[in-house]
């Protein structure tokens, strides 16, 4: 990409984004939000507002990464593994971006499925980056890169980490409250 930071690649995969893109997907959450909220049981809830969110963020990412993207005369792709490592001149802020962008894939799905494995997360991160790789090739929209199968999946996984820890610690939380209740002085 073009821009030297992360703020710079995050508003050149905007750019190209029609505002009405950004409004019916607005609406999407807004009513599958108010949806949700009328069913039954807040676990299911909770549940199936996570399946939204990753829905909605799964068109956002094919939408910045595919589909609004200029269209080039030639495919272009990158087939080395660990390329954009070597090449001195290359913006780390891509790399960076591409693990962060898959950081809230990883988060929804395990919240959404809790019963998924660190692996079973993995390969969806996986099967999701060869998606968008396969139609940025065949659609002749950016580039396909290896590269980017790796950094998506790491930030898949990262999402992944980041549910179980933030879970682990309201579950603490929530022990440690029970525990100050039951041994209080005031009871």
């Amino acid at each position: 990409q073009d821009g030297d930071t992360l703020s710079d690649y995050i508003i050149n995969l905007a750019v190209g984004i029609p505002v009405s893109f950004y409004v019916i997907l607005l609406s999407f959450l807004l009513v599958g939000g108010l949806v949700i909220f009328y069913c039954n049981g807040i676990k299911k809830k909770r549940k199936y507002f996570y399946r939204l969110l990753t829905f909605s963020y799964l068109i956002l990412l094919y939408g910045s990464t595919v589909f609004f993207r200029e269209v080039t005369r030639l495919r272009h792709y990158e087939p080395t593994p660990f390329w954009s490592y070597g090449k001195f001149n290359y913006h780390y802020s891509e790399i960076i971006m591409n693990v962060v962008v898959f950081i809230p894939i990883g988060f929804f799905i395990k919240a959404s499925y809790k019963w998924l494995s660190w692996w079973n997360i993995l390969i969806c991160g996986l099967i999701i980056s060869i998606g968008i790789e396969c139609l940025q090739f065949f659609l002749k929209r950016g580039v396909a890169e290896i590269d980017d199968l790796f950094h998506n999946s790491l930030g898949c996984l990262i999402g992944y980490l980041l549910f179980c820890l933030i879970r682990r610690m309201c579950n603490k939380s929530i022990k440690v409250k029970k525990w100050c209740k039951t041994n209080s002085i005031y009871n």
